[in-house]
């Protein structure tokens, strides 16, 4: 049956040509030349891509009016500048205008503070408001929450009600030509076969009988949120309910969860109350990844639906998975959903009519890509090229066991992991052992197990998923443009010109890890994207269980039930020190373990020769550590560092441990440094969250050489002024990076340690031949 239908649409589109032939799109340039245009929700990541491209393509626009969330003009402003052009997306417009980009961007750019959830998009200003009715001739609505199992509230307010607040905005202005509403190919809830470009009808659900009533479903909303706040309800368990309340809305109604009911309750509004007034367009894209050429191929904001599956899986962490191989995962790249939209705001704009068009934007129909690909190009992909956990070490991957329904699944994890967690639980407590350390643990798997499950229901409608996404209209749309304007292939967004294993291969996985990441919070840290390289592709990256746990973020962001957005804030400020401590670990990793055995000994012996049971000991183990390196071959000496008093930074004097070892193929011997308490150098009082995490990626104590460390030092410091502004609290001289370098960076005074005695000498420095040989190391003369 599918296949019929398919066949019948391929030959209308065909049928189709000589009609398309004779209508002329005229140029887009032109088209965009002198615009005013609206775009509503200018943070999210298509609405970004859509900003770019209009102010690198076209310079010659009017203005962009971007509508922000934000309670005044200021803080639209900051969010413009945070959030949007100091993305790494903007960076080709940054090479071509260089040192004059915001003269630019703040002549064709007009931050608008508001709210689409608000009456009038909420904004205040009634010159303002003013201004838009009477300039803007283009309205460009990317605003959404996609989380999956968003509030019901929230979503209702900004998916559904947003809609509706927009269009009775658009109908006060005087000149708009169209709307364009960005929503999702997965409005269709879970049906199957050949999905046509048709809109709903207002109240129609998708099961039962019973009409869907907006007004009725706000009130239901309102009720249930006074009963809670009325029962001093904790924020926490309002969250959970009116979660759970929307998937239960969703359901009853025939949708699998509350996004894509609440945008399919928005599209009905729009449509509904938009004919005979306002002339509509729906852009319906699938599963949005990374751009395919503009501006850059591979920038992507965020971990978005499929790349929660491939960051899992990178991690070593998915190895049982439901999803039937067979069926196609429909992706399209981001910079042609942008494209299409472009494309389709020129044709409908040039039309008389004021009908609605849909548009689905996707590749199932035209170029498939299944999950039996994804699955192969993964276990590809990160066999060449594997992640890099916290030890230093690469992740290895296998393959992905596929449960071809979610029943099978269920059965899986009960008897793998549900039954000998209770079979735990049960032993622990007939056994008196289920106190806190087993409880914790019980806790905690119990915890992730729940989260496991709760995050393959949610993609359980995506993964089972057996529609085909009928794109008539936009195959129509693309013949057209072909054929009448000139700058088409500037504007492609036909599926079939990629080639999805190179695509993923080359373009999107390499591109996803760390860049994506750092696009996350870009908004409010771009010194990130040149520290990290948003455009490089890395090879290798740190797995880290105290940060790196997000499975999602915009389209499919469900999978923040894994993570949040906070996490992956502190793993991308740590990308700087995770790569410095990847270099470190990397070399002299045996003189480093010999190193580590010595204070081992050191610390298993009595080494405390002092009256001083606290500064002392220390001093004394660092004695002990160099006599014991010296008894085995090493030149191991004490150094003392001192520094006077400035006006950055206050005098004083710090004791460390250096060693000189040879290495093989070098004729000069390099200083080691040896620092036993190099974790404790950087804790503070009341620090944040990232700056915990980042001392806790440290290791307890330091040996490498001198530019690792120094490099380590101005990392850490740039957190600590981070942690300290967060929490309010001066940042001392002495925790700032001039000063925390000093400690290693001059060596005033050099001693050797007596080995029978235990009393330290100067030394002499004598290059060892070699560290990497300690059997064959001779004993060095002390004088």
């Amino acid at each position: 049956m599918i296949l019929q239908t398919v066949l019948i649409i391929l030959v209308n589109v065909n049928l189709s040509r000589k009609i398309l032939s004779s209508m002329e799109l005229g140029s887009i340039m032109e088209f965009l030349n002198n615009k005013s245009i609206l775009v509503i929700g200018a943070t999210g990541f298509l609405a970004k891509i859509f900003v770019e491209k209009i102010l690198r393509v076209q310079p010659k626009v009017k203005k962009l009016y971007l509508l922000l969330r934000a309670v005044d003009t200021k803080s639209a402003e900051e969010r413009l500048h945070n959030e949007v052009i100091g993305m790494a997306l903007f960076d080709v417009l940054r090479e071509q205008h260089g040192a004059s980009l915001y003269s630019f961007v703040y002549e064709k750019v007009t931050p608008v503070p508001g709210d689409i959830s608000c009456v009038d998009l909420g904004i205040r200003d009634s010159l303002l408001k003013d201004q838009l009715w009477n300039e803007i001739d283009t309205v460009i609505n990317c605003a959404a929450t996609t989380n999956f199992d968003e509030r019901y509230d929230v979503a209702l307010g900004i998916n559904t009600l947003g809609p509706l607040h927009l269009l009775n905005f658009v109908k006060k202005c005087n000149n708009v030509k169209v709307l364009v509403h960005l929503s999702t190919a997965y409005v269709c809830g879970e049906d199957a076969g050949l999905i046509q470009e048709k809109p709903f009808r207002l109240g129609k659900a998708k099961k039962g009988t019973e009409m869907i009533d907006v007004d009725i479903e706000k009130k239901l909303v309102d009720e249930k949120l006074r009963k809670l706040h009325s029962e001093h309800a904790e924020e926490s368990a309002v969250t959970s309910y009116m979660k759970d309340y929307g998937t239960e809305r969703a359901r009853m109604f025939g949708w699998p969860n509350t996004y894509v009911f609440t945008k399919a309750m928005g599209e009905m509004l729009l449509v509904h109350y938009s004919r005979d007034t306002v002339p509509l367009v729906i852009i319906r894209p699938t599963m949005v990844t990374s751009t395919y050429q503009e501006p850059f191929p591979g920038w992507i904001e965020g971990v978005r639906t499929i790349d929660g599956v491939a960051v899992g899986y990178a991690k070593g962490k998915l190895k049982h998975f439901p999803f039937n191989p067979q069926l196609i995962v429909d992706v399209i790249p981001a910079d042609m959903v942008i494209n299409a939209l472009i494309v389709a705001m020129l044709e409908y704009a040039n039309r008389s009519t004021t009908s609605e068009i849909i548009y689905h934007v996707g590749s199932s129909l035209r170029n498939p890509f299944k999950f039996s690909n994804l699955n192969e190009l993964l276990f590809r992909y990160f066999t060449q090229n594997p992640l890099i956990d916290k030890e230093g070490k690469p992740i290895k991957v296998g393959e992905v066991t596929a449960f071809s329904s979610m029943a099978s699944f269920r059965i899986y994890m009960a008897i793998r992991y549900s039954l000998p967690l209770k079979v735990f639980q049960y032993l622990a407590i007939i056994t008196g052992l289920f106190q806190k350390p087993y409880k914790d643990k019980y806790t905690a798997l119990d915890r992730n197990l729940k989260r496991g499950m709760r995050l393959a229901e949610l993609y359980e409608p995506y993964v089972f998923f057996k529609g085909i996404f009928d794109d008539t209209n936009s195959e129509k749309l693309q013949i057209a443009a072909r054929e009448t304007c000139s700058e088409a292939d500037a504007f492609n967004f036909d599926p079939t010109s990629v080639n999805w294993e190179a695509y993923m291969m080359d373009v999107h996985f390499p591109g996803k890890l760390v860049p994506a990441l750092v696009n996350v919070v870009e908004a409010s840290t771009c010194a990130i994207q040149k520290r990290c390289g948003s455009k490089t592709v890395h090879k290798g990256f740190y797995s880290n269980d105290s940060g790196f746990t997000s499975f999602g973020s915009g389209e499919g962001s469900s999978m923040a039930a894994y993570s949040n957005l906070q996490s992956i804030i502190e793993l991308v400020r740590a990308c700087p020190l995770i790569g410095v401590l990847e270099r470190y670990s990397s070399i002299g990793s045996k003189l480093r373990q010999e190193v580590s055995r010595v204070i081992g000994v050191a610390k298993e012996s009595d080494f405390c020769n002092c009256m001083k049971p606290t500064d002392g000991c220390t001093s004394c183990l660092r004695q002990r550590v160099v006599n014991l390196l010296t008894q085995k071959g090493f030149e191991a000496s004490l150094c003392t560092s001192k520094w006077k008093n400035t006006r950055k930074h206050p005098g004083g004097k710090h004791e460390y441990v250096e060693i000189i070892a040879g290495t093989v193929g070098r004729k000069k011997p390099i200083p080691y440094l040896i620092e036993l308490e190099f974790r404790d150098q950087f804790e503070i009082a009341k620090a944040s969250d990232e700056y915990r995490n980042l001392v806790a990626l440290l290791p307890e104590y330091y040996v490498g050489k001198a530019d690792y460390l120094n490099a380590i030092v101005g990392i850490l410091c740039d957190a600590a002024k981070r942690s300290m502004k967060e929490k309010k609290i001066h940042m001392g001289p002495w925790r700032k990076r001039s000063f925390m370098q000093m400690k290693w960076s001059n060596c005033s005074e050099r001693r050797s340690v007596d080995k029978s005695s235990g009393k330290s000498f100067p030394s002499s420095r004598q290059a060892h031949e070699s560290c990497l040989h300690l059997s064959a190391a001779p004993a060095l003369t002390v004088t």
